[in-house]
């Protein structure tokens, strides 16, 4: 399945000299990886299961009030670093086993992930990286997700200085497939899309000179574990 990326360009510096001439940087393919369910999505799921009940006029299940109250308050103080739930370990053991009959990891050259819990969690049981140790695995700090603060207050500015961070470390990269591990939202704003991906969704994409082409899902777990999206690589 291929869907339409916005182009977000990596601004260089521009000069007015008549003998500057801009080099075309090499394309590169990214695998770019959601993480797995974490607790927090299940707080967060039943917070919506509330406000839904609520806006039909109806009584909201005691559970979700409980729960939906227990991830805002979560949020208010900061806690946002949540842990893989036992489905997201589930979804990542099943996204496994996908990763490794399309023999994906071996092409790969180097992975970046968010230093957050669930995001490196994810990145080591996908692609399997306990087993493939030859692999460079680099920690980005520019790919935390997106946090309140900058949502609702900073009209996105900082998230977009983190983008543009990424942007200019892909473009310093020698290797030309990379994956990258990290956040719904963050990937949301980052490729300009209207949906988020899917807990552990496998996209493939191009990545040429701060612009993003050929979007396409690779994968995609269905309820019951199976895959759903099987395109050849």
């Amino acid at each position: 399945m291929t869907t339409s990326v916005s182009e977000t360009t990596y601004t260089s510096m521009k000069t007015n000299s008549p003998n500057h001439i801009k080099t075309k940087s090499k394309a590169k393919t990214i695998y770019l990886c959601r993480h797995a369910e974490t607790e927090e999505n299940i707080r967060m799921n039943h917070l919506r299961k509330a406000g839904h009940s609520i806006k039909s006029l109806k009584p909201p299940n005691p559970t979700d009030v409980f729960l939906g109250c227990q991830f805002l308050g979560m949020v208010l103080i900061g806690r946002t670093n949540s842990i893989v739930s036992a489905n997201g370990t589930n979804q990542i053991q099943e996204m496994q086993k996908i990763v490794l009959q399309h023999q994906l990891t071996p092409k790969i050259k180097k992975v970046a992930h968010s230093p957050l819990i669930r995001a490196k969690e994810t990145c080591y049981g996908v692609f399997d990286l306990d087993h493939h140790m030859n692999i460079p695995i680099i920690p980005l700090d520019c790919l935390r997700e997106v946090t309140p603060f900058e949502f609702v207050f900073a009209g996105r500015t900082q998230v977009k200085r983190r983008i543009q961070e990424l942007y200019k470390w892909i473009k310093e990269q020698e290797e030309d497939t990379i994956a990258i591990v990290g956040h719904s939202e963050y990937f949301l704003i980052m490729l300009g899309l209207e949906e988020k991906f899917k807990n552990c969704d496998v996209w493939k994409a191009t990545f040429c000179d701060g612009k993003w082409t050929n979007l396409e899902l690779q994968h995609r777990l269905n309820g019951d574990g199976s895959n759903v999206i099987d395109v050849p690589y």
